[in-house]
């Protein structure tokens, strides 16, 4: 896990300026050194940079760019699989000098160009520059992991891991607010969908994506730009997969990934929030381990508070659970109200980006203790909610999909499960869930204005309601609501606020639910054993019955690194945020309704939902200001 540069344009002297700032920009990723080569292309000096985080072979042997016959590479992430695909090279007479990743990642190039990529069970984000052909290639993994930002201004064309990168090298010194995803942003809380980015003129390269430049004498010229996953998860082919033979091979998918996983030269830790997903993992690791190594080093962010309906957001009472089957060595994190208040805006440095709540400060509090503790590889939990269902708004597509399958027997005796098992749920609330999965959005929206419903009182632009589209065409409602979730709302921004938080302290984070052979199990189960007699990741939960503790199988409430935000939203922090969107009044005028936002404003620490949208509009003031931009 590293940060990497690439940018080609102008002068030698300029590029060799370009990369020792870029690079510095993003020392946080890499804090075991530094390097950089110049090419010569027919489109000018091609400049390759790279920051290290060293996780396999420690010695220089794996320092970056790496070159490999007419080949050279800068690369982001981890092959967890690499040692796996070096037998199959060796097998047919290639040799390796190091024990790295990279390396084979060069020969797999090298023989099957980028045919390779699917062969890579991984996380990552790399720049290859063939020099037989003089054209550059960019890649990504198919989830987006690992980021990839592009830029192509009058300096010419340049990539980064982080944005901030791009700012230091001189790229971006009139840089304007991409309003479409600011509207986005503030309407939906959605941070990254697709290849727009909050600056107009950054875009990433998307999840899965491949894309090739020809470094001809007339500049870059674009090759390919296409997905190099396309057709790798068929969302809308539901597999007949009966219960035992589900159960057992997610079973074997998880225990392989978590082994692969812990594979590295520098310390494993893990990240455990209380939650049937992160339980999985640390309890699948202390199995592995055995009593033969040191306990798992384990961090929890904890909060012994309640929320604005007086329900406990602390996690402690599961962690202890999880942590007293032994094998576990835990540490817990907290911060208080005027903490986190104090470390807004580094975070907004550090993301790069918005952000949507500031329960990823508490993510945050949890990689810097990591950090402090010598752990450079952490195993988290990200991936399974959106692969399994198991956040509350997967109810409605379910219940939708029941219904269309089952009638309204089916229906209803789904729905009185759910609302007998988890609080806070109606029979009334579940037909309005069911309705709204039911019909297309555009008629609920026109339904909902006909009855003066829309907008909703948190809308505080004038964009016209948009149609946040799932990419699959075809399929039963939760298919569809699943594979939104997957790649374009939920995991894309948290796979975001991930490795920003990870590896502003030099830190690599792996996501076992996102190998490639636990998605494929995934893809291939039926939602009814996902969702199923009330109870969310079923299928899940079946899997974990023999290693989890029974109060972590059978919890139903979902916090995930929840912080007292709305309490805090009635004291210190709603004023702050209050305070903020004022005094960037000018610099949102463009893009918000004031009257919408003076009457919110009114409204701060009254319920959940009003305080969500004032932290979103002020977060994304205080990061225009930050950056002197105006909407």
């Amino acid at each position: 896990m590293c940060g990497l540069w690439a940018s080609i344009g102008g002068t030698l002297e300029a590029q060799t300026k370009s990369v020792i700032s870029a690079l510095a920009a993003i020392s946080h990723r890499g804090p075991d050194g530094q390097n950089s080569c110049i090419i010569e292309t027919p489109s000018g000096p091609l400049t390759l940079g790279h920051s290290r985080l060293a996780i396999y072979d420690l010695s220089d042997l794996g320092v970056q760019p790496m070159s490999l016959g007419p080949l050279t590479i800068v690369f982001n992430g981890a092959i967890y699989n690499f040692r796996q695909i070096r037998q199959d090279l060796e097998a047919i007479g290639y040799t390796f000098s190091t024990e790295t990743d990279t390396e084979v990642l060069l020969a797999a190039w090298m023989q099957w160009g980028y045919e390779a990529i699917p062969r890579l069970d991984g996380m990552f984000a790399f720049v290859i520059y063939d020099q037989r052909t003089t054209s550059l290639w960019l890649a990504r993994d198919r989830f987006g992991e690992k980021p990839l930002h592009i830029t192509e201004t009058a300096k010419g064309l340049a990539v980064a891991s982080e944005i901030v990168a791009l700012q230091e090298a001189g790229y971006l010194e009139s840089a304007q607010l991409n309003k479409t995803v600011a509207r986005r942003f503030l309407d939906y809380g959605i941070v990254e969908m697709g290849e727009d980015t909050f600056y107009s003129e950054v875009s990433r390269l998307p999840a899965g994506g491949l894309r090739a430049y020809e470094l001809g004498a007339d500049g870059p010229k674009l090759l390919l730009d296409k997905s190099w996953a396309e057709g790798e998860e068929n969302w809308s082919e539901v597999n007949v997969m009966a219960l035992p033979d589900a159960r057992l091979s997610l079973r074997t998918a998880l225990e392989n990934s978590v082994r692969l996983r812990q594979v590295a030269d520098v310390t494993v830790g893990a990240c455990l929030s209380g939650g049937l997903d992160s339980s999985a993992i640390v309890r699948l690791v202390a199995n592995q381990r055995g009593e033969t190594t040191r306990p798992l080093q384990c961090f929890c962010a904890v909060f012994d508070d309640t929320d604005l309906s007086g329900d406990s957001i602390s996690e402690r009472e599961y962690v202890e659970q999880v942590v007293a089957q032994g094998g576990l060595d835990l540490t817990y994190v907290t911060l208080v109200e005027d903490e986190a208040i104090s470390l807004i805006d580094t975070l907004l440095i550090r993301q790069g980006e918005p952000f949507a709540s500031l329960s990823i400060l508490a993510q945050y509090k949890v990689f810097q203790t990591a950090a402090a503790a010598g752990v450079s590889v952490m195993l988290d939990g990200q991936g399974a909610d959106e692969l399994f269902g198991g956040y509350e708004d997967c109810f409605g597509p379910w219940l939708a999909t029941l219904l269309h399958t089952g009638g309204v027997k089916a229906w209803l005796e789904a729905a009185q499960g759910l609302s007998k098992n988890i609080k806070g749920l109606s029979l009334v609330g579940l037909a309005k869930a069911t309705f709204n999965s039911a019909f297309p959005e555009k008629l609920r929206r026109r339904i909902a204005w006909l009855r003066g419903r829309w907008p909703p009182k948190t809308q505080v632009t004038s964009s016209e309601f948009e149609v946040i589209a799932p990419s699959l065409a075809k399929g039963t409602a939760i298919e569809k609501h699943l594979n939104t979730l997957v790649a374009k709302t939920s995991l894309p921004s948290l796979l975001r606020y991930e490795d920003r938080n990870a590896m502003a302290f030099g830190i690599e984070s792996r996501l076992p639910f996102l190998s490639k052979e636990v998605v494929e199990v995934a893809n291939a189960i039926p939602a009814h054993l996902k969702i199923r007699n009330g109870w969310t990741k079923a299928v899940l939960r079946d899997a974990l019955v023999e290693i989890l503790p029974t109060g972590i199988l059978e919890r139903r409430r979902k916090l995930s690194f929840v912080t007292p935000q709305d309490k805090w939203m009635r004291k210190n922090l709603g004023a702050w945020a209050v305070k903020t969107i004022q005094l960037n009044q000018r610099r949102l005028s463009a893009m918000v309704d004031w009257t919408k936002v003076t009457r919110l404003l009114a409204s701060v620490g009254e319920d959940p939902e009003t305080n969500s949208a004032i932290f979103r509009l002020a977060c994304l003031a205080r990061w225009c200001e930050l950056h002197d931009i105006v909407a």
